[in-house]
């Protein structure tokens, strides 16, 4: 579909990096603290570990620095849900809201897991 004034996406997207570098390439996980109210980024940090599950006391309390208020309430996805990063933003005046994981060994193990059922 085309429209007026907006010009197409090219159809393919080639990688700018040589092909041996290419092989080498590597994700970081970011941490970002969002601003919800006016949709601003105002703390972001790239670690260097595999998980990010320990971010969150840390972006959270550089977001609330940020925003130089006195409470904050931080909302994260279950991937942060760690007992020692709920507890510290906690005593630092952050409410935080977060999913628990699903943790169940039935899917690992081929099982249904609680997730595949509907009770009613």
């Amino acid at each position: 579909m085309k429209f007026p004034g907006i010009p197409a996406f090219p159809r393919r997207v080639r990688s700018r990096l040589p092909p041996p570098a290419q092989s080498q390439r590597r994700t970081s996980p970011a941490a970002f603290g969002v601003d919800t109210e006016h949709h601003l980024i105002v703390t972001h940090e790239v670690i260097n570990v595999g998980s990010d599950r320990s971010q969150l006391a840390r972006v959270a309390k550089k977001a609330k620095a940020a925003l130089q208020t006195d409470t904050l309430e931080a909302v994260a996805d279950r991937g942060y849900f760690n007992g020692e990063e709920i507890v510290a933003p906690d005593q630092a005046g952050i409410t935080v809201t977060l999913p628990k994981p699903m943790t169940s060994g039935a899917k690992s193990e081929g099982r249904f897991g609680k997730q595949d059922f509907a009770y009613r």
